[in-house]
């Protein structure tokens, strides 16, 4: 019965805080420096995910899936990155 107390204790805070702080993240300048993040650092996806790949599954699956996975990821995150610069 104590856990189940703290538990919900614990997620009553949690929820109490979390409201305020996603109204703060979404600010013009904090969603146009996120945006310019995406769009510089968009590309560092390819790298990232061959690694990934290399060290879960070894090289031949990071020069296929981990360079696939990372075009998909580095696609995404670049037109995010525009459209929160966009819209800021």
């Amino acid at each position: 019965m104590r856990r189940l107390t703290l538990a919900l204790g614990f997620a009553l805070a949690l929820s109490a805080v979390g409201p305020a702080e996603a109204a703060r993240a979404d600010s013009p300048p904090h969603k146009f420096g996120r945006g310019l993040a995406n769009l510089a650092l968009g590309s560092m996806e390819i790298p990232a995910q061959i690694i990934h790949e290399d060290r879960r599954r070894g090289p031949f699956w990071a020069a296929s899936l981990g360079f696939a996975k990372g075009m998909g990821g580095f696609v995404t995150r670049t037109l995010v990155g525009v459209y929160e610069i966009v819209t800021s």
